[in-house]
């Protein structure tokens, strides 16, 4: 793939001496660098590189003739982007015969220089300009050294290309200036995508290879067993050794693996003894010669690979960007594409009459783009909810309610207010936005209890079937998940699911996606059913593309603020501040009252976390104490060491049943399900404690926390839907209240996370967190401003509709005699309005950035030389001309668009 690090002004001397000299290559002698990149021939490089300009270009001066390239930019002299090709490549470069060599050498190198010229192309690299860099300003291209390296560290086959692009460009204005680094960080992973299609293009057509499907972008070779892989992978194996002793997975986390596992370089090796002493490595793993001989496509076959589907754009989230498309048509690829293919695709589906533009820009890359599809989903939630507002009775009487509450007098002020306000309205469409620890559960119990008592059904829904099961208990609201209810709806049956005026309460409905929750939403004004909508945006998020819980909550919610569940008020603070966004001050709080242990490697940050987690068992009941990561892979970590503690400790004894995937459980151990079986009574999420073992029968008997005993059997355990539960997922823990709680940072932890395991105890949390990774030709990361823009990052989604801005509102309300022109008057409403709403607010879009104040709604058609305004200026006519051709043909978008 591409992994991308910064290279400082101090350290270009060292990144020379060890990357640019070739040191981690096993030949006799590597390679020497070459200069690539349209704005390197345009000052006159061109060839082998050479040490002083390198010098010169990272002292921010003309490495011919010495003069200042443009002001001062910093720190950072260059930044480097490695492409590595997959094994099974550099197993054909080095094990092949020389033909196969050369072509596969070519191939990568080809699709690399490829790589480089879709980065020019696509605005990547921009200059900097005005206070802070604020302005920027497309270049002419980079200034950029390749070094090519075809052996890994620990001496296997690894074909991968350096590529130092230095932090100097000349703008298309003249003038030379830095490149934001963080755009292109952010378009680091695409790129890594286009070079993974790129070669495999180069390598289809040159040899005609046969791939297998995609994962993550990058396809291994068809035909070659995975034996071979593994057995020269030496190197990827101590990399990711080192990374998961770190806890680290970032590029500049693989940066310093890299460095820590390095051995000592042996002496200088002849290639051609090299590669037989590989041939040797392969037959002494039981490989046959010929593996190499690898099944070959027909050089006529056309590329196969599916087609990307406009709503595959928006499965995961409502809008995308280019990024994101190119992505798709990169990993659909099997066969490859290169860059001018897949911006090609690209174009041709942002044509499509079902891609919507938004008007709106990422800031880092570009234009965002719906479907009309979601768009239309979108609409119809907010308009049910618009539609239901004082449509139906209110549900419950006065007195009824005030019984409910006076039965509860803990109840606070804001809990009563959500009773009443939800048994009293007649809004079809309720929403309850609560915050971790402010007691919505203990609240709808009051609401089911007015609810029921004025004769009405009440069914609980959530995504979770663990998540159904809190709620059930918690309320004695009978509940399902979400997916089951939304299937028993579209089934046909003579006793409605739901009946004529009852309730649905959805929980944690801030994870169910904008496609789900319109289904609901649609049978339940079907049904005439109140819809009580329970969550918060703050917290995890939808996996699916979502936003519309936090759209409906920005409209007359009710809302629960006070933290009922930490003792500490500085903790609940704290927490405030983080969920709000003021990270900086929530980390220091943290810090400051002794929460946050920093640990120089995971190992040593998990063994730290299982002690104080083992430690505090003496003074909490077992079951008080949780800790929490955010991958299972942490979590099952944690279990290991925490089961070692145990056993240790004598606390597990007696027989064991050892499952088929390596878990081992006995009594007394503490576990939890991993999938819903209705037949078990348990669902994926259920936490137990192992009563009984019975090994000969293997199955295992738990009682579960609602005091249910279950015998698990074989089939069930072996298949790995048990596990251990000292240590659970954030998703998991979501819900969940304890004494205290150990939190395992990572680099990947987002805000809503943080703030979502950071609430669960209520006497104390503590967070473990380990020291960032050092480069020895990077500037130094600080572990506090670490952590820090950690959990600064949200994963928090948003409507698609939330990013047709201002502009559109103000076309549609007053449109210029230019749009009435080009698009006649705005529809009065529904989908073909807006559809048009999408056209005029791209054509205002293209005004402002290009200063059109002509008539014609687009001014002259750019120069070809412009090739993004120019995909700019046909990206709208598209849009318009769609349009046109449906008032032509007399139709409404809508029957156009089959909605």
């Amino acid at each position: 793939m591409l992994s991308i690090g910064i290279v400082a002004s101090g350290g270009v001397d060292y990144y020379m001496s060890t990357v640019g000299s070739g040191v981690d290559d096993y030949y006799a002698s590597a390679e020497p660098g070459r200069w690539t990149g349209s704005a390197a021939a345009e000052i006159g490089l061109s060839g082998e590189v050479r040490g002083d300009q390198v010098d010169a270009l990272a002292q921010g001066r003309h490495p011919l003739t010495g003069d200042r390239l443009g002001v001062r930019v910093g720190k950072v002299a260059a930044f480097d982007l490695t492409f590595s090709a997959p094994k099974g490549v550099s197993l054909l470069t080095e094990l092949g015969d020389d033909t196969t060599r050369h072509q596969t050498l070519e191939a990568h190198r080809a699709a690399v220089e490829a790589t480089l010229r879709f980065i020019e192309s696509e605005g990547v690299l921009v200059a900097r300009r005005g206070l802070g860099g604020s302005r920027q300003v497309p270049t002419r291209g980079a200034v950029a050294a390749a070094f090519d390296h075809r052996t890994s560290r620990a001496g296997d086959p690894q074909l991968h290309t350096h590529l130092l692009v230095f932090n100097r460009a000349p703008a298309i204005d003249g003038r030379w200036g830095g490149i934001h680094g963080r755009r292109l960080f952010a378009w680091a992973k695409t790129a890594g995508y286009v070079y993974q299609a790129a070669l495999r293009a180069e390598l289809s057509e040159r040899m005609g290879v046969a791939w297998h499907a995609p994962v993550n972008g990058m396809a291994e070779i068809a035909g070659i067993p995975d034996g071979l892989l593994e057995e020269f992978s030496t190197r990827r194996a101590e990399i990711e050794a080192a990374l998961s002793v770190s806890g680290h997975t970032s590029a500049k986390a693989a940066q310093v693996a890299t460095l820590a596992t390095r051995a000592a370089k042996p002496e200088p090796m002849d290639p051609h003894i090299q590669r037989e002493e590989w041939a040797a490595r392969a037959r002494s793993a039981g490989l046959d010669s010929n593996v190499l001989d690898i099944p070959h496509r027909s050089l006529e076959q056309t590329a196969s690979g599916h087609r990307v589907e406009p709503r595959e754009l928006t499965e995961h989230r409502s809008f995308f960007d280019r990024r994101d498309l190119l992505q798709a048509l990169a990993h659909s690829s099997i066969e490859g594409a290169r860059p001018e293919e897949l911006t090609a695709r690209a174009a041709a589906l942002l044509a499509d009459e079902q891609i919507v533009a938004l008007g709106t820009e990422h800031p880092l890359a570009g234009p965002l783009y719906s479907t009309t599809e979601l768009l239309e989903l979108e609409a119809r939630i907010l308009d049910a909810a618009e539609r239901t507002r004082d449509s139906l009775p209110v549900c419950c009487p006065g007195p009824v309610i005030q019984r409910a509450i006076t039965e509860r007098p803990s109840l606070s002020a804001e809990q009563e207010q959500m009773v009443r306000h939800l048994c009293s309205s007649t809004d079809g469409v309720l929403v309850v936005l609560g915050r971790a620890g402010t007691g919505k559960t203990f609240a709808l119990d009051a609401c089911r209890q007015a609810w029921t008592s004025s004769g009405a059904t009440v069914i609980g829904a959530a995504l979770a079937a663990r998540t159904a099961a809190g709620l059930q208990s918690g309320t004695g609201i009978p509940s399902t998940t979400v997916d089951q209810l939304l299937t028993d709806l579209a089934r046909p049956g003579a006793v409605p699911v739901l009946p004529r005026n009852s309730v649905l309460v959805v929980d944690e409905a801030g994870m169910v996606g904008t496609r789900k929750l319109a289904a609901l939403l649609h049978h339940a004004e079907r049904h005439r059913t109140r819809v009580v909508l329970v969550g918060d945006p703050r917290q995890l998020p939808e996996v699916e593309a979502g936003g519309a819980f936090a759209a409906l909550a920005r409209h007359d919610a009710v809302e629960l603020t006070a933290n009922r569940r930490q003792a500490n008020p500085w903790e609940r603070e704290a927490l405030a501040q983080l969920r709000h966004g003021s990270v900086a001050q929530a980390v220091t709080v943290y810090r400051d009252n002794g929460r946050i242990t920093l640990a120089a490697t995971a190992d040593d940050a998990r063994a730290r976390l299982v002690d104080d987690w083992w430690a505090a068992r003496d003074t909490t009941s077992p079951d008080r104490c949780v800790m929490i990561a955010l991958h299972q892979v942490d979590v099952d970590d944690l279990n290991t060491l925490a089961r070692g503690q145990l056993k240790a400790s004598g606390y597990l004894q007696g027989p064991e049943l050892e499952a088929s995937v390596g878990k081992a459980f006995t009594q007394g151990d503490e576990v939890v399900t991993l999938r819903n079986d209705r037949r078990l009574g348990v669902t994926n999420g259920t936490r137990a404690q192992v009563t009984g073992v019975d090994p000969d029968n293997r199955t295992v008997t738990v009682e579960t926390r609602d005091g249910r005993i279950v015998m698990l059997p074989g089939e069930y355990i072996d298949a790995g839907y048990l596990t251990h539960g000292y240590a659970l997922t954030a998703h998991k823990a979501q819900g969940i209240t304890v004494d205290r709680a150990f939190v395992l940072g990572s680099e990947r932890m987002y805000r809503e996370a943080g703030y979502t395991s950071l609430s669960r105890a209520t006497q104390r949390t503590d967070l473990y967190h380990v020291a960032p990774p050092q480069v020895a030709w990077q500037p130094a990361t600080n572990a506090h401003d670490a952590l820090t823009s950690t959990l600064s990052r949200s994963a928090a989604q948003s409507l698609a509709s939330d990013h047709l801005t201002a502009v559109r509102d103000a076309a549609l309300a007053d449109p210029g005699q230019h749009l009435i022109e080009r698009l006649g008057p705005p529809p009065p409403s529904g989908s073909s309005r807006e559809m048009w709403a999408a056209a005029a607010t791209a054509i205002e879009e293209y005004r402002n950035r290009y200063g059109i104040s002509a008539d014609d709604a687009l001014g002259p058609r750019p120069e070809p030389t412009d090739r993004e305004r120019t995909r700019a200026y046909e990206h709208v006519e598209t849009l318009a001309s769609i349009i046109d051709r449906h008032q032509e043909l007399g139709l409404e978008p809508d029957r156009a668009l089959g909605l």
